[in-house]
């Protein structure tokens, strides 16, 4: 039974995500498809002077290691997407097999479902540079089944997941929601938050986060943000509803059933998923609650298989019915608004050198990467009407595109003035 659960689960998520393989480059892909070409395995690691060229701002070394792998298939977007929907999928099996532990098959697997199917989900299977969060989920989950059996095994998971991602530093505090043995087996994992801490430092001398702390009106406005995240975008007031009226029903009659130990659970996944992510509450983009979303629907399915009620597993099963729903109309929206920036960058990486001077919107950056990936000259390109104005761009040779992503004539609209 098991099995066939996680085999369903499968074909679930390669289905309901398949269209990811149409994918491009988008935002920071490019630059970290050139680190990843240029960056010897191990200054990823070791040498701090090379690492920085990524970021100095924070230490997730395995991503790199992760498109390195891609680049063994050449610099081709459908192979870098195809290794992204395969690492969600296995998250969302080896979710199913975390949340079995704890309750009946058919709620881990209802859990699981929710999961693949939620606004987090279809965000970062098509969003190439948030590879190391799911990646990250991964080998926090495998850290989580290994650890009654295995700690130490468990530990080296653990800090794996740190270094694909910091936000799963707090894992300890549910490996010791789930201890039943004596304290000693916090050595490991201390060992290997001690590592990482250490490696972090001396790579980027980063002690604390790399945020300033948020101002307390910041932090009060993450729960409303946190709820968006949670569902996504709604398109109507039904799906907000139906997940707010499941989602209080659930974790009311848990707290009233199972009381204290209902309430610990609650709190201790709430301050694994929030904690590392409160400093960032000023600019709180959507790969932020990637992992916060996995914990929460971690939590909302343990409490709905401990009331263990067919009403339970109908509220839990709707909420993943709505989400999947949901998720047909979110993916639409995501790839309208990135193809003016797809089809700016498809421009620069597949048009000869002499072709007309692109007007272009998307940050220099990802249109520079675009360019140096060719290894050979590209279009130019502009982001500012200042070059018409001193002269550097002939407006009438210039192109663009517009709201419909199609190229035109820059002189037919006023994108960069006249």
């Amino acid at each position: 039974m098991p099995h066939a659960c996680a085999a369903a689960l499968i074909v679930f998520t390669l289905l309901l995500h398949a269209d990811a393989l149409s994918g491009w480059w988008l935002y920071d892909d490019p630059q970290l498809v050139l680190e990843a070409q240029r960056q010897p395995l191990t200054s990823l690691f070791f040498n701090s002077a090379e690492y920085v060229h990524l970021a100095a701002h924070t230490f997730v070394p395995l991503q790199l290691v992760s498109y390195k792998i891609d680049l063994l298939f050449g610099v081709r977007p459908v192979v870098f997407y195809a290794h992204q929907l395969l690492a969600l999928t296995l998250a969302v099996v080896l979710l199913f097999f975390v949340l079995r532990q704890y309750v009946d098959e058919k709620f881990a697997a209802v859990g699981a479902a929710l999961f693949a199917s939620s606004w987090a989900a279809t965000y970062a299977v098509r969003t190439l540079m948030i590879r190391h969060y799911v990646e990250g989920l991964v080998l926090a989950l495998i850290a989580l089944l290994l650890w009654r059996r295995r700690p130490v095994a468990a530990s080296f998971f653990y800090l794996l997941a740190m270094l694909a991602k910091e936000i799963y530093a707090p894992l300890p505090l549910l490996f010791l929601l789930i201890e039943r043995e004596p304290r000693r087996r916090f050595a490991s994992p201390a060992v290997a938050l001690a590592i990482y801490l250490f490696w972090r430092w001396r790579m980027t001398q980063l002690v604390g986060g790399y945020a300033p702390f948020p101002s307390p009106r910041e932090i009060a406005g993450m729960p409303p943000m946190l709820w968006a995240h949670l569902i996504g975008p709604a398109y109507s007031l039904v799906a907000p509803l139906i997940w707010a009226i499941a989602i209080a029903s659930i974790f009311i009659v848990y707290l009233v059933r199972d009381r204290g130990r209902a309430a610990l659970l609650i709190v201790t996944i709430a301050a694994v998923a929030i904690a590392p992510i409160v400093a960032l509450a000023a600019n709180f983009e959507w790969r932020y609650s990637f992992a916060f979303v996995a914990c929460a629907i971690a939590a909302l399915t343990i409490a709905a298989g401990r009331v263990n009620r067919r009403w339970s597993l109908l509220a839990l099963s709707l909420l993943a019915i709505t989400a999947t729903a949901m998720s047909f109309p979110q993916r639409r929206d995501y790839r309208a608004q990135t193809r003016i920036v797809e089809a700016e960058g498809r421009y620069i990486a597949a048009e000869p050198p002499t072709a007309a001077p692109l007007g272009a919107t998307a940050p220099e950056w990802y249109l520079g990467g675009l360019a140096q990936l060719r290894h050979a000259p590209s279009p130019r390109y502009f982001l500012s009407r200042f070059a018409i104005v001193a002269g550097e761009v002939d407006p009438s040779r210039a192109v663009t595109f517009n709201a419909n992503a199609l190229l035109v004539p820059l002189t037919s609209t006023t994108s960069f003035g006249t």
